[in-house]
Parts: structure tokens; C-alpha cells; sequence
């Protein structure tokens, strides 16, 4: 399938978000959202917190001393989210650019995208693009519901269940402030349970069903969080977080994210699955283990640009699936971190993968 062009987490939330994304050889690096229980209290983004939640390397989760991620805060709901005249929640997608328009945020370089919003009442530009939560009709009917098991099994089932998923996630945000994003891609994610663990390297070749399963299974047994793939409001929140507090400027992030990310045009050092120092020489395709070089860090969180397109929550058009970031085959003047592709949700490629984790 042809990659599609256009680009495209804010207090502090619990979550881990399992992102992914498909289509020809990428990495596949997970989020997922952790929603914290009423009488939970605050988690900090410390080993600490893991312990408070036992994911600390247990049979389900691998967590490394700093993995927990850092907090994405979330400080105005009202740009996270919005309501529809009906009374429907829908995260609110972002366009980025470097541009000083008038019509784009000074600080974020951001502006709506396929919304708008008068009186408070959030309507969505057009039913086909850009949009969550929602179905995907085409695949996401009846017969195929049945045996994906997904837990609904019909498409109405599978509607419902993603509104109140996404629902719960929002009321999460809101009550924290935001979210934690897992600092390294998921691992092990053609096994049922995946981990969130530096240098690992199975991160591709999932579709988007098997993905949004597993990544409920990230928090074990735990009975304290919920887990869940990323959603694309989230993403756009944390590449804004990105640039508000001067870890990437608005070109980094919507021009060109070659100095950070694993590109094809990239050169840096990193650790191999050898456990060797390695060099990723410029022109050269190479998908590196989760979390094995400082240059891909930002924020404390790993390859949310390049090295394997990341799968959301997001729709596209009645076939598609949204994935974000861009991946190690191409450069990242043309796939920068804010870039959106999309693909059915039953594809999968080496540079796909599940994006970081999210607690709520």
C-alpha cells in the first residue's frame, strides 16, 4: 500500500499507551494507557511508582529502573477533548507545522485537525478522516468481530467499547493531570504478554487487532491499572509537551526529525542485540533494539521518531487505521515525528510496531 502523506499525550495522567503501526518492515514499539483506579493515589514517575503498582518485573511486565517514563501533563482538558451535539467525546487531533501563520498555535506550531469548535459544541469536520474514537467499517463488522476477539462482536459492540475506553481514559487525565508514557517500544510483542524492556527487538509484525489486545495484557494480573493502546490525542499531546518545554522545536517535530530519530538519513551510535557498540552510518536501513542510543531520546522517552511506524487508536476513512512517527527505510525530512499514515488494520510489515506505554 502507498504511504499516505499528512501530518499530523497534558497534565498527568496513569498510562501506559500501546501504539502501533503497520505496513512494510518496521519496529514495533507499544503505548499503553494505565487508567488508575478512584481510590488510587497519584503515581510519580519513580521506581517507587512501580512498586506502588507491582509492575516491577513481574511475570507480565519487565520495567527497568527509569522505565516508568515521565509524566505528560495534560493542563487544559478543553484541548485534549472535546463534545459533540450529541454528547459524544472525540479526542482532538492536530495538525503541525513550523509556520508562523496566524492560524497556528505561536508556542505548539499546532492547529485542528478535521474539528472545530463553537460554544463549547465539538463538531467533526468529516466522518472519514482523521477521528477517535471510532470504527473502522470495513473491517470491523459483524462476521469478522466474532473471531478476533476483541471482546465485542458486533461492530455496535465494538463502537461502544471504544467510546467507553476512550471515556475512561479521558476521565483518568483529567482527574491526574495527564498521563506517563512508557519510556522504551514495547518488546515481545508477538507473544501474547508483551514487556516494556531496554534492548529488546521483537517489535514488529502485528496487525492492529492482535495489538490492541495485547496491550490490555501488558499489566498482568494487576487490578490497579488498565492498559490500552495509544490514542492519537495523546500522541499529538506529547509531541506538543515536546516542544513546550524545549526538547524538540516545532521544526524538529513537523520538518525534520532526522537529528533525533532512526532514519534511513541518520547517523549515531548504538547497542546491537550483541550487546556491542554499533554505528548506523547514513543511507543505511537498520532497525535498532528499544532504547539502545541516546539520540533517540527525547524527554526521557525513546524512538517516538523513526524506527518503526507506531500503531493508535486513531481512524481513517470506513479501512484504516492511523499510525504515527515514520520508521527506519525513510528520512525523516518526509516522515517526521508528527507524521500520520494509515493503513488496514489487518496489516503488518518489519516496520511496524507498538508505540510507548501509558498508565491511567
Amino acid at each position: 500500500m502507498a504511504e499516505k502523506t499528512r501530518k499530523q499525550i497534558n497534565r498527568k495522567m496513569v498510562c501506559i499507551i500501546c501504539g502501533i503501526l503497520a505496513v512494510i518492515v518496521v519496529l514495533t514499539s507499544l503505548i499503553f494507557a494505565f487508567s488508575k483506579k478512584e481510590n488510587s493515589t497519584v503515581l510519580q514517575a519513580t521506581k517507587s511508582t512501580v512498586n506502588a503498582i507491582n509492575l516491577e518485573n513481574n511475570e507480565h511486565m519487565h520495567v527497568e529502573e527509569d522505565a516508568s517514563g515521565d509524566k505528560v501533563p495534560v493542563p487544559d482538558i478543553s484541548k485534549f477533548y472535546g463534545t459533540d451535539a450529541n454528547g459524544k467525546k472525540w479526542g482532538k487531533q492536530y495538525q503541525f507545522s513550523s509556520s508562523m501563520s496566524s492560524s497556528y498555535d505561536e508556542i505548539t506550531g499546532t492547529k485542528p485537525y478535521n474539528w472545530s469548535e463553537s460554544d463549547g459544541v465539538m463538531t467533526i469536520s468529516s466522518k472519514t478522516s482523521y477521528r477517535e474514537p471510532d470504527i473502522v467499517k470495513s473491517y470491523d463488522y459483524d462476521s469478522t468481530l466474532k473471531t478476533r476477539g476483541l471482546g465485542a462482536k458486533t461492530t455496535h459492540e465494538f463502537l461502544n467499547q471504544l467510546e467507553k475506553e476512550f471515556n475512561n481514559m479521558i476521565v483518568s487525565v483529567e482527574k491526574y493531570g495527564g498521563f506517563y508514557i512508557g519510556r522504551y517500544e514495547t518488546g515481545n510483542i508477538n507473544q501474547e504478554t508483551p514487556v516494556v524492556q531496554k534492548g529488546n527487538t521483537d517489535i514488529n509484525f502485528q496487525t492492529w487487532y492482535n495489538m490492541y489486545k495485547r496491550c490490555k495484557n501488558i499489566k498482568g494480573d494487576n487490578t490497579n491499572v488498565e492498559t490500552g493502546m495509544i490514542w492519537g490525542n495523546q500522541w499529538d499531546r506529547t509531541l506538543m509537551w515536546l516542544i513546550e518545554t524545549g526538547s524538540k522545536t516545532k521544526e524538529q517535530i513537523a520538518d525534520d526529525s532526522t537529528s533525533w530519530g532512526n532514519y534511513n538519513n541518520a547517523t549515531f551510535e548504538y547497542v546491537n542485540s550483541s550487546g556491542s557498540t554499533a554505528t548506523k552510518n547514513e543511507g543505511s536501513s537498520t532497525r535498532i533494539p528499544t532504547g539502545s542510543t541516546e539520540y533517540t531520546k527525547a524527554n526521557n522517552i525513546y524512538d517516538l521518531a523513526g524506527n518503526v511506524w507506531d500503531w493508535t487508536m486513531e481512524a481513517s476513512s470506513s479501512i484504516n487505521r492511523v499510525c504515527r512517527g515514520g520508521h527506519y527505510k525513510k528520512d525523516g525530512d518526509r516522515y517526521p515525528a508528527d507524521y500520520r499514515n494509515y493503513y488496514g488494520p489487518t496489516n503488518y510489515f518489519s516496520y511496524l510496531r507498538l508505540s510507548s506505554n501509558a498508565l491511567h
